[in-house]
């Protein structure tokens, strides 16, 4: 991938995508890695995130994400 550097075009038609220039440059670099990357993007906060994480990693019993609750299996 070249080089991404942001630009007024950017700052002005994405304007809707961040309140600081920063948040419409760090969406548009993470749109550009992710489509040409073929990645999935995760829009969960950072929270759930983590939660999920710790959960995954059993440090916790249950997590919940996007407002359904999943719990450990014990046998």
């Amino acid at each position: 991938m070249p080089v991404f550097e942001p630009n007024e075009f950017l700052y002005e038609n994405f304007s809707h995508m961040g309140d600081e220039p920063w948040e419409i440059y760090a969406w548009a670099a993470r749109e550009a890695i992710a489509t040409h990357g073929n990645l999935n993007r995760v829009d969960l906060p950072v929270r759930e995130k983590l939660a999920y994480e710790n959960f995954m990693c059993n440090l916790q019993d249950s997590v919940t994400v996007n407002g359904q609750t999943y719990t450990e299996c014990k046998n």
